[in-house]
């Protein structure tokens, strides 16, 4: 439910990369918008973040 006056963005998440979307969305959030983001799993990992360090 939003409250009245309330900015809500849906992203679909699906085939960007991660590290570009993270920054748009970390924009969108820090100008006050609400963001809802699907498709969350298809996002591209690219280069070297594939392998998990341990």
């Amino acid at each position: 439910m939003c409250a009245e006056g309330e900015r809500t963005i849906y992203v679909d998440a699906k085939n960007h990369v991660l590290g570009r979307l993270s920054s748009h969305v970390a924009k969108l959030l820090l100008e006050g918008w609400r963001v809802i983001i699907v498709n969350a799993e298809k996002t591209v990992i690219t280069g070297k973040k594939r392998s998990v360090k341990g």
